[in-house]
């Protein structure tokens, strides 16, 4: 056993140190201190953190902690599933609108912000309205009434017809005014946003004037042709109530949307409501309401 005190080298089993007499059991207890200890474990504590990555990465497998040290590494891109919008997601949009037209459109606002879903959207609200005024046109032009003598007039199907009908009129150029009216009333608040220095985006404007012609498609080319073989009337009521429901969703969404003062928002939207009905007109005129001669 050494003397700690004077180095000096003694029996295992002395007590005493030989040449200084120093307390040998006492010295070395002494010597044992926890600032030794501590030592000992920062000691140990470097010689962990000097291992191999291999190595760090198990030790940190086993603790619960990430492998990448104050996240060097960046994680994986994962994409914003707010922002993609599934087919069914559209045919159920266009539903709850019928229902809850704030409300759904309000739900929807951050997916319809993004500019793929609002140009799908109006796309689909687009080829809808293009396949119903087709159907509408084919039965116009094949359901005609005959007079039979004895008998008055009587609806017979004259599918022969069909080849007298201008598709490319019917099919591509409504194609075309039907995408233009949702893209002129979307870029006539846009304007008008811009005007009054209350910018709204183009991409949210689009979706707005998509939405509300969902109403329009419902009540004025659904309803209204179904109705008005029952009475004339009652499908004029049902035309006149999808576009009035259309008008109110418009209204509300836009001006939720710039948030204008009481006078302000007056003069805004009966200047632009007075240029989409112009358009409306052009609509109604032109295509809901042309002559069946211009088809052929």
């Amino acid at each position: 056993m050494i003397c700690p005190k004077c180095g000096t080298n003694n029996n295992d089993t002395s007590n005493f140190c030989i040449k200084c007499g120093s307390d040998l059991k006492t010295l070395n207890t002494q010597n044992t201190t926890p600032n030794n200890i501590d030592s000992s474990i920062n000691l140990a504590n470097q010689n962990l953190n000097q291992q191999s990555p291999v190595n760090q990465s198990v030790n940190n497998n086993i603790t619960g902690q990430s492998p990448y040290i104050n996240n060097t590494v960046p994680n994986p891109t994962i994409k914003n599933s707010q922002v993609s919008f599934a087919i069914f997601d559209y045919l159920m949009y266009l539903v709850n609108v019928l229902l809850k037209p704030f409300k759904t459109y309000k739900e929807k606002e951050s997916k319809l912000s993004d500019t793929k879903a609002s140009i799908i959207l109006s796309l689909i609200i687009t080829v809808i309205m293009t396949i119903i005024n087709l159907i509408s046109t084919v039965i116009s032009v094949v359901h005609i009434s005959k007079y039979v003598y004895g008998s008055g007039y009587k609806y017979t199907w004259q599918w022969s017809n069909l080849k007298n009908i201008k598709w490319f009129s019917v099919i591509f150029k409504n194609f075309l005014i039907y995408a233009g009216a949702i893209v002129g009333i979307a870029a006539i608040f846009y304007i008008a946003s811009l005007i009054i220095k209350k910018e709204i985006k183009f991409i949210k404007s689009l979706s707005i004037s998509a939405t509300c012609a969902i109403p329009m498609i419902a009540g004025s080319m659904i309803l209204s042709p179904i109705v008005s073989k029952i009475w004339t009337p009652l499908g004029i009521i049902f035309a006149m109530s999808g576009i009035i429901y259309s008008f109110l969703i418009l209204y509300e969404l836009i001006n939720d949307e710039i948030k204008l003062e009481k006078d302000t928002k007056i003069y805004f939207n009966l200047a632009c409501f007075i240029t989409i009905l112009i358009i409306g007109y052009f609509i109604l005129s032109k295509v809901l309401l042309g002559s069946i001669s211009s088809l052929f």
